[in-house]
């Protein structure tokens, strides 16, 4: 019978889903394609069912950088969906997001941004709009167009994220931190677009906006760590240094704390920050400075980032020029 090849189909989509939310993706990623191959059993099969389970997949690889393989899946998803559903269905958002995100993580920003603006168009268009939703496309615009150095542009996104923030109504403490972690990396970009622009007092003042909804959630260390490193930089930008020099030593003891993936994102640029402060500090302490630009290098082996990488070699050989065989005693 179709109808109980599509149950047992969905029973196989929500082990996937379970095994998803544990972030193993092996499992969830066998389970999924358990559920296709019972769902193209069925006849016919269920579209949107379907769908689901491409897409799910197609999440999946993207988060562990099978870009060819999260590709293929989220395509065959936007194709079942445009063909059993109006083009603005909100269920196509989610898919316009995901490949925003395949083209940002291979670095190209502009069809990244294409993607989000599809996506903020179709929710545009309903009767009711979910702030959440615009919260969180908004912020992806403002990180795609700033990557693209179209800040102009990425401030208004990021100000229509604290603008829309306003109106949310607390439905629970998980979706509240949610929001609120979205908010820090909008607050992150703000400040770092006005550190662009030479305008550090009003990064200050984002930079502690930023830090004052962190330690609301203490117990995530990973954002605190984040929005410490974000105030080490802008005070190192003040000339304040030893105010960065504790917010960095903060945020390092915090990330430290987190499991691997999570410090291979942030103790690469916290280590330059530290190089960054030791380089310019006035007793010339350029092998404290060289060692950890050395870490920023060394941790950073694996990062998309090709900017960030390119000013650590660069800051390097720089010291090394300076400095020559010193370095090494």
């Amino acid at each position: 019978m179709p109808e109980r090849k599509i149950d047992i189909g969905f029973d196989y989509e929500k082990l996937g889903n379970i095994y998803m939310k544990r972030s193993l993706p092996k499992q969830a990623i066998k389970w999924y394609k358990k559920a296709i191959t019972k769902y193209l059993s069925a006849k016919p099969p269920p579209s949107i069912n379907l769908a689901d389970s491409y897409f799910y997949l197609g999440k999946i690889f993207l988060s562990i950088e099978k870009y060819s393989k999260a590709k293929l899946y989220l395509i065959k998803a936007r194709k079942l969906l445009q063909e059993n559903l109006s083009p603005s269905d909100v269920q196509i958002v989610k898919i316009n997001i995901e490949l925003g995100r395949l083209k940002y993580s291979q670095n190209r920003f502009h069809m990244s941004t294409k993607y989000y603006q599809l996506a903020l168009n179709i929710c545009e268009q309903q009767p009711k709009l979910v702030y959440h939703d615009l919260i969180y496309i908004h912020s992806l615009l403002g990180l795609s167009l700033s990557t693209e150095q179209k800040y102009d542009q990425a401030m208004y996104h990021c100000q229509k994220v604290l603008e829309i923030s306003k109106e949310r109504m607390s439905t629970s403490y998980e979706e509240d931190e949610q929001i609120d972690m979205i908010i820090t990396r909008v607050y992150e970009r703000i400040v770092q677009i006005h550190i662009h622009d030479n305008k550090i007092d009003e990064a200050l003042t984002n930079a502690r906006a930023c830090l004052k909804i962190s330690r609301q959630y203490p117990m995530n260390y990973f954002n605190l760590g984040n929005s410490l490193l974000l105030m080490g930089s802008v005070y190192r930008h003040k000339e304040l240094y030893k105010r960065s020099l504790v917010c960095l030593r903060k945020a390092r003891h915090l990330i430290n704390k987190c499991s691997y993936e999570y410090q291979t994102q942030l103790l690469p640029y916290i280590y330059a920050e530290l190089g960054i402060f030791y380089n310019r500090m006035s007793d010339h302490r350029y092998r404290t400075a060289y060692k950890y630009y050395k870490l920023a290098r060394n941790t950073s082996l694996n990062s998309h980032d090709e900017n960030f990488r390119r000013d650590i070699e660069e800051n390097i050989k720089n010291l090394q020029n300076q400095c020559g065989d010193l370095l090494e005693i």
